[in-house]
């Protein structure tokens, strides 16, 4: 966990620090705030997807579950625009989550097997408007899919 951790903060660090150079070659530019929560989150959002699946790793077994659905929901709800989901996620009751509406309306990529109920591709159409990419992997009896 260290080692995941030290990988995030040297990442994030090495983000600010170019930025306060940037900042300070411009001495108008020292007054003015910077806003670290926009800068962290999207922070954050590049980074999650880069260290996420490193949870196995990390986590117990029967606490794995849990956390994917808490960053899920907190990844869903603070993220206005999301262009990819695999099927990982779908394994997840994402659709009820708070804010799901509007960050999945622009899903622009969609990763699908077989495993995951038809129903919750189904209810993903109703809120999608831009899907461009579909990747099926594995599905056995497709008929439900095909016809979405």
């Amino acid at each position: 966990m260290s080692k995941l951790n030290h990988d995030i903060l040297y990442e994030i660090f090495q983000n600010l620090q170019d930025l306060i150079n940037i900042n300070s070659n411009d001495p108008g530019n020292l007054n003015k705030k910077i806003n670290y929560k926009k800068f962290l989150r999207s922070q954050f959002s590049c980074l999650f997807c880069k260290y996420f699946h490193d949870l196995h790793n990390v986590f117990p077994v029967d606490s794995k579950k849990l956390l994917k659905e808490e960053i899920y929901k907190l990844f869903i709800s603070e993220c206005s625009s999301i262009k990819c989901l695999n099927s990982d996620m779908a394994c997840y009751p994402i659709l009820k989550y708070p804010g799901a509406n509007i960050s999945l309306s622009s899903l622009y990529e969609i990763f699908c097997n077989n495993i995951i109920d038809q129903d919750f591709y189904y209810g993903l159409a109703q809120i999608c408007r831009s899907i461009e990419k579909l990747h099926v992997m594995e599905i056995v009896n497709a008929k439900r899919l095909l016809r979405l």
